[in-house]
């Protein structure tokens, strides 16, 4: 497709994921680099003493793992979790109620794995990421659950450049990209190209795998609009969505009441009201944030988009060390200091095993 093909909203999302996938390459790149010194075996010698050493031996003596895992086993002893307070006295019994709906979400969805995932990523990387997503409780019915998943790789998601609170709450808009086989592709959009991102990549990127012969890179668009609503305020003191209200007002200005018991002795007071009416003390537009999430390709909407049920994306990042220098905001995670002290000792140990 030309740019001038494309819709206002494709045009949109484009630019969007434009500028979220090269946003903060160079951070992310040292981020996976981070995580494959310590994870991954063979990563801790540097191109240049590699050179120098020629075919001597090059061990790993990897204190690194050591240290982040004695932290991440302080977090498997002391679990996260949620938990709701009661601001009031009159709040302890739903406090309590909220309570058990969490710890049953966390249950159900085993989201142990998903902290323990994005923890570990944040120790040793600087940046984690987990999420919140909505299912169906089976196959034969309408009921929804939540579900608290992990992202096994955070640098396939992406996050408004923008956004600057810590858990990025302002963010308008955030993408998780997903590489799929071709075949699968077809079978579940056969009518869609098979299109990649229209999107400049640096070598900052070059890991993420986008189209292949096999393989074909789709995504989440999740994104917030604006959308006027009505609200009433009630006698009763509550504030009502209008749309919701203005179908039973009627019944609720006129409270039914219940017929006079014919066996009651006279004088008995008439039958009072169901409750007390309940009428609009005032009305007022307001603009709310509205999320939406959409599965894209690079010609656009794979999907018609799906409502969520809250205000704020429910993707959420977990940090290891971040601060703000120079208005730009730096993560880091254990790795990163360590990398040069790990190194020495490695050539170290090595030149010794080598002399002996």
């Amino acid at each position: 497709l030309q740019p001038k093909d494309k819709d206002a909203w494709t045009k949109l999302m484009l630019e969007r994921a434009s500028d979220a996938m090269t946003f903060d390459t160079e951070q992310r790149r040292q981020c996976v680099e981070d995580m494959k010194f310590a994870f991954v075996s063979g990563h801790q010698w540097d191109s240049h003493l590699t050179a120098k050493r020629r075919n001597k031996p090059n061990y790993e003596f990897n204190r690194v793992r050591q240290l982040i895992r004695r932290v991440t086993g302080q977090q498997l002893k002391n679990k996260p979790e949620i938990k709701c307070r009661a601001t009031e006295d009159s709040d302890v019994a739903t406090a309590e109620v909220y309570n058990g709906m969490i710890k049953n979400i966390e249950v159900d969805s085993s989201a142990d794995n998903a902290y323990d995932t994005a923890f570990q990523w944040s120790c040793g990387g600087g940046y984690g990421v987990l999420r919140v997503k909505s299912d169906y409780e089976s196959p034969d019915t309408f009921d929804q659950c939540l579900k608290i998943e992990a992202v096994l790789d955070p640098m396939t998601v992406f996050c408004d450049p923008a956004a600057r609170q810590f858990d990025r709450s302002d963010a308008r808009y955030w993408f998780i990209s997903e590489l799929i086989p071709q075949s699968d592709f077809k079978e579940r959009w056969p009518k869609a190209d098979v299109v990649d991102f229209d999107v400049a990549r640096t070598d900052g990127d070059a890991d993420l795998l986008w189209c292949t012969e096999d393989m074909v890179r789709i995504a989440e668009y999740w994104y917030i609009e604006k959308e006027s609503k009505t609200i009433h305020l009630l006698s009763d003191g509550s504030v009502v969505d209008a749309e919701d209200f203005d179908a039973y007002q009627k019944e609720f200005a006129n409270p039914p009441t219940p017929r006079a018991d014919p066996n009651a002795p006279p004088g008995s007071p008439p039958p009072q009201p169901a409750f007390p009416p309940v009428t609009i003390k005032s009305t007022r537009e307001v603009e709310v944030d509205c999320v939406y999430s959409c599965p894209i390709s690079g010609t656009g909407k794979l999907e018609e988009p799906t409502k969520w049920g809250g205000s704020m994306i429910p993707i959420v990042p977990q940090w290891g060390d971040l601060i703000s220098i120079d208005g730009k905001q730096v993560y880091s995670g254990m790795t990163r200091f360590a990398r040069d002290a790990q190194t020495i000792h490695n050539f170290e140990m090595s030149s010794m095993v080598e002399v002996v």
